[in-house]
């Protein structure tokens, strides 16, 4: 059942597109900031996963790590490595926001994980703030996203994402629902939201 949201869902078309049963709704809107003059208006996309495309298999090229700070990848998996954030209006948009989450599905069941939390994400980017705030549901991680800058009109950044789990984490294979917004004036627009569906075989938490 789709929630209901103060934004429009517009799910991206491609292969590791969300199916439709799944919306952003799951992230909790937030009020607008006030900028100086104007109406600010940004766009937010999810970078497509990487496909061999002799083979047509994703390609698990991302790390997912144990633990908030840890520094080597325990496995990897075919997931969005960043997302963009392009102020497409006409005034500088201050310290742009938004939302985040990711869903955990067994690939084989189609259960939620036995993971406490689920995969987590945060940002290597010192610029970037991930601030956990609660769950969509109990393998539903919500986050706010703040990006401490100025993006002038026409400018974009790339934020790259950094998964984790915390253990006990029973998973072995799973697909990620990630799920991105931004927050703009202009709400209800198409742009404000991005959906992806990845995948990670194999994972390994020992």
């Amino acid at each position: 059942m789709t929630l209901s949201t103060q934004r429009r869902t517009i799910v991206k078309a491609g292969l590791w597109s969300a199916p439709a049963v799944l919306a952003t709704a799951a992230v909790p809107a937030y009020a607008a900031s006030i900028t100086p003059e104007g109406e600010t208006d940004l766009a937010i996309e999810l970078a497509q996963p990487l496909i061999d495309w002799d083979t047509f298999e994703p390609v698990k090229n991302i790390g997912i790590y144990v633990g908030k700070e840890g520094t080597t990848p325990q496995s990897y998996g075919s997931l969005p490595d960043s997302m963009t954030i392009t102020n497409v209006g006409t005034v500088p948009a201050v310290n742009p926001s938004g939302t985040l989450l990711t869903q955990m599905k067994d690939i084989r069941s189609d259960y939620n994980s036995l993971a406490t939390i689920g995969t987590q994400v945060n940002s290597v980017d010192p610029l970037v703030t991930f601030a956990y705030t609660g769950q969509a549901d109990p393998n539903g991680p919500t986050y706010t996203w703040t990006y401490a800058g100025t993006l002038a009109p026409g400018q974009s950044i790339i934020i790259p994402l950094r998964y984790y789990v915390e253990k006990p984490f029973w998973n072995v294979d799973y697909e990620l629902f990630v799920a991105a917004t931004v927050i703009d004036d202009n709400q209800g627009d198409y742009d404000d939201n991005s959906e992806l569906m990845g995948t990670v075989t194999g994972f390994r938490a020992s």
